[in-house]
């Protein structure tokens, strides 16, 4: 079995992506930003070189990117560079990473 990656594995669909994991035994590591979460590693998708060193270390089949910038559309308006940075850059980082890891096949992108 190879380990798949949850990223925002706290929020509402990678915990539920986590569960489906769970009902299939399938090894996953759950990483999260902004809750504070006993069960999942911290990490934040805007750190390139953070990022790239987590998913490398784990070689993943599957990178399941659940990662959503909280208060939605006015929050993003009021706050565009850091919504930029987070739902455009780190997305293509992290597809950039996957695309050098052979076996990581897949990002799944939710919003």
């Amino acid at each position: 079995h190879m380990t798949d990656v949850v990223i925002a594995a706290n929020g509402l669909v990678g915990q539920n992506i986590a569960n489906q994991l769970e009902l299939i035994s399938q090894d996953y590591r759950g990483f999260c930003f902004s809750r504070s979460d006993a069960n999942y590693e911290s990490l934040d998708i805007r750190n390139f070189l953070e990022t790239e060193n987590i998913i490398s270390s784990i070689s993943p089949n599957v990178v399941y990117l659940c990662a959503n910038k909280s208060g939605g559309v006015n929050k993003c308006e009021s706050e565009k560079d850091d919504s930029y940075n987070f739902h455009v850059e780190a997305t293509k980082n992290i597809g950039k990473i996957c695309n050098k890891i052979i076996s990581c096949y897949s990002i799944i992108r939710y919003y």
